[in-house]
Formats: C-alpha cells, structure tokens, sequence
C-alpha cells in the first residue's frame, strides 16, 4: 500500500515495521542502485525503486484517494499516497517537515554571516557536531547560480559530524582529545568555511564540563580533552571552544518548541518573514533521523526516550543558543 518496492536477491525479504525498511532500504543508498550487502546483514543484494500512485493504472486514482484520506491520519495518508518516508504517525516533527524545503544545496558562505558550532556529546552513543551560519541580509549566490538575500536571523546547519560507526545508535568510541583534532581539521579543510573568518563557540551538552571527583586536580574533563585536542596544546585546554547549553528547568520543553517553529516556518519558503531553519543536503543524518523522531506517549510536549536523539538535541541546543557577539574593548592611554 505504500507504493514501494522492496527487491532483496538470492533470498527472501523478511517482514518489520516502517522504521526497519526506511533505514535498511531507502535511506541505505540512492534510488534504483543495487548494494551488495555484507555478511552480517545477510550477505544479499538489496535495491530500492520508488514508485507513486500515478504508477499503478489498474486503479481508480480518485476512489483509492478516497479510502487513504478517510483514516484521518495525514502523516500516514502521506506514506500511502506519496510513498514517504519522512511522514511518520505520531511524530515529534512529521507535520512541519519536507525535505525538499528543508533540505538544500551548499552555498558559499559569506565572510560576514555569524558561524558557529553545537554539540552533543556521545562516546557508546552517537555524539553530534553541527556547524551553522546564520544571515546577517547580505546576498549570497545559490548553488544554481540565482542572487537571493535571506533575512537576517535566517539559520542554517551548514555541515555535520556524526560519530557513529555505521550502526544505529552506536557510538564510534573517539575520545574528547580526537573530537577536538577531528574538529579542527574539518573547519580548516572543508570548502564551506573557505571564506569564515573564525567559527565561534556554540551551546554543547553540559556533561562534557563535569569533572570526576574521583580523580585528582589533574583530571582533565572532557570539554578540556576537546579543546585540547583543537588547539593541539594541552595548555590551551581552558580556553572553551563550546559554550554550556540551556539546562534549566523548562528548557526541553521551549528547545522542542523552537525546532518545531523553525522547521514550519521554513516551510513559507521563498516568503521567509520568520526564524527559519534550512539544512545542507550535505548533512544526511538529520535526513536520516530527524523526521523519525516520535513524540512521548504520555507527554506530547517532549520526545520519546531511547531513540537516536543526538541531532535533535544538537538542533535544540542551536536554536535555543542566545549567540555571543563580538566586543571592543576601549582603552584609553595616558
């Protein structure tokens, strides 16, 4: 009914639910290409071929309409009819989330635009790096070639790093000092910050600041592994490449609701009079589980536990960030 096809050759396919077919087959590769699996995924070939209503001639298009419309779920109309995967019944963000809005190509970020970082922390879990640019109104030229100016405010997630290693939810064990070098390195090789003039500290999760009392006064914490490591200096490990993230009571709550505000607002696209947020179709893994992520069942407001949630919380931790602006300090000489 969803108006995909599934194609796993030299065996059989084996039945689960939406979330198991989205993440194994549609947003293993690209369309229509045939991956040789291995062994530990069974060793098979496996293709995905999207198709639509409009493929299927035998039926009456308006009368199977009809019967998908009248289950009154449009998240799950959306998969019936549309064949997307994205839409998901009970989502914290199925309803203000489309890829081809939120999603879009690189541009070059201009040297006046407010760039800084955000992350959560991960070690057995996934940790979650995300860069972003945020418009000061001066034009910029899109990938296609076209001037356009975003309003100031405008944010977008510019480029990610996911550490994960491959599998759902499972962290890639990089210590806080590999972080650092890690960071360091993608701002000073990618082409995105060819023209930044610095990347500043944004919000990160406040774990990373805590020092374990068991050790002595030379236990480092993590934050200070990770500026370690960015600077390439032990003794550079004060200075805070990231800020401590809003944790205070409520704050999960309004992080949700701003993420869920960005994301509908960008949807008015190309009317942006609002806090918008749009993603480099570089950032895959906020393609991957953004649009899956499922509300709590007994309260609404929040996400659900459990779930792959770092690049959600990333986000929140962005959006809810108050950025810090540059200084001049005034001297006066006698």
């Amino acid at each position: 009914d969803n108006h995909n096809f599934f194609l796993e050759q030299n065996g059989h396919l084996w039945l689960s639910g939406n979330s198991f077919y989205r993440k194994e087959f549609v947003k293993l590769t690209k369309p229509m290409e045939i991956v040789q699996m291995p062994k530990s995924k069974g060793g098979m070939r496996r293709q995905f071929i999207p198709a639509v209503l409009e493929d299927n001639p035998s039926i009456d298009k308006d009368e199977y309409e009809g019967k998908v419309m009248s289950i009154g779920n449009a998240a799950m109309a959306r998969m019936m009819l549309e064949g997307d995967w994205d839409a998901v019944a009970g989502g914290m963000f199925d309803d203000v989330w489309d890829p081809k809005v939120h999603m879009i190509e690189p541009f070059q970020i201009p040297s006046t635009w407010y760039v800084d970082r955000a992350f959560d922390w991960g070690s057995a879990a996934p940790f979650s790096v995300g860069w972003y640019a945020e418009s000061d109104g001066s034009e910029i030229e899109l990938a296609d070639g076209t001037k356009y100016t975003y309003p100031q405010g405008t944010l977008f997630r510019i480029y990610e790093w996911y550490g994960w290693n491959g599998e759902e939810n499972e962290g890639s064990g990089l210590t806080g000092y590999e972080i650092g070098q890690g960071i360091k390195d993608i701002e000073e090789t990618q082409w995105v910050f060819e023209k930044v003039r610095r990347v500043k500290p944004g919000p990160a999760d406040t774990q990373i600041w805590n020092v374990n009392p068991k050790y002595d006064s030379a236990y480092n914490s993590i934050a200070q592994e990770i500026n370690a490591g960015y600077y390439g200096n032990d003794s550079y490990k004060i200075f805070d490449i990231f800020t401590p993230s809003d944790k205070s009571q409520g704050s999960n709550i309004r992080g949700w609701d701003l993420v869920r505000t960005h994301l509908k607002n960008s949807l008015n696209y190309p009317k942006v009079d609002r806090k918008c947020i749009f993603f480099f179709n570089t950032c895959v893994h906020v393609a991957r589980t953004l649009p899956i992520i499922m509300r709590d069942e007994n309260r609404v407001e929040e996400i659900a536990k459990g779930q792959e949630d770092h690049i959600v919380d990333e986000i929140k931790y962005r959006l809810a960030h108050t950025k810090q602006p540059t200084r001049k300090i005034h001297t006066r000489i006698w």
